[in-house]
């Protein structure tokens, strides 16, 4: 009689208290059961933070930075200012005819803008800050007074953001200077380094 008892509880099956129906492959949510009302949650937070991110203000191809409101040129002589940057880091522009098109931020080169540093004829360098209603130049000079040059008379050098090679070889991008006018780069594994100003091109 025992052993027929046991026998009897050996073939019951328990169901644990709490288990999980898993949802078919392909399984089609209907509007107003739980599980839409998750789905549709987190599409609606993803498409919020999607719209709440920032737009890129800047681009670095082959070590160049490329920033809004930066002067460029294109291939065949074309000139423009960056006005935002899309997806794939290609330079929204204005050109100096006033359309608006995208260029690939690979084919463009720097051109002065405002923040370079420039040199005049004389050997002097000074910060770029603006330009006046002819064009020429207001700058910042090293003993911090401000100046008016003419445009002609001036050219852009080595400045912030640009690409820079090292006559070992190495390129890397501009960071800063150091007093007596070294260039500090950030190089490619991250890594900072001050290389001598003659050393660069």
């Amino acid at each position: 009689m025992v052993q027929g008892f046991r026998h009897k509880l050996s073939d019951v099956i328990y169901l644990p208290r709490f288990f999980k129906v898993p949802v078919p492959p392909h399984a089609v949510l209907v509007d107003g059961t739980a599980s839409a009302e998750i789905a549709a949650t987190n599409t609606t937070e993803a498409a919020a933070i999607e719209q709440a991110a920032p737009p890129s203000t800047f681009a670095v191809h082959d070590f160049a930075m490329f920033s809004v409101g930066e002067n460029v040129t294109y291939p065949g002589d074309e000139r423009g200012q960056v006005v935002g940057i899309d997806e794939d880091g290609d330079l929204q522009v204005v050109t100096d005819s006033g359309r608006k098109t995208t260029w690939y931020g690979s084919k463009c080169s720097k051109a002065l803008s405002k923040s370079n540093r420039v040199r005049y004829t004389s050997g002097e360098v000074a910060e770029l800050k603006d330009f006046d209603s002819k064009g020429d130049l207001l700058v910042q000079t090293q003993d911090g007074k401000v100046a008016r040059w003419s445009r002609e008379n001036s050219e852009r050098i080595l400045s912030v953001g640009d690409r820079v090679q090292h006559t070992g070889g190495e390129a890397a991008r501009v960071v800063g200077f150091s007093r007596n006018g070294d260039v500090i780069v950030l190089k490619q594994d991250n890594g900072r380094a001050t290389w001598l100003a003659g050393e660069c091109t």
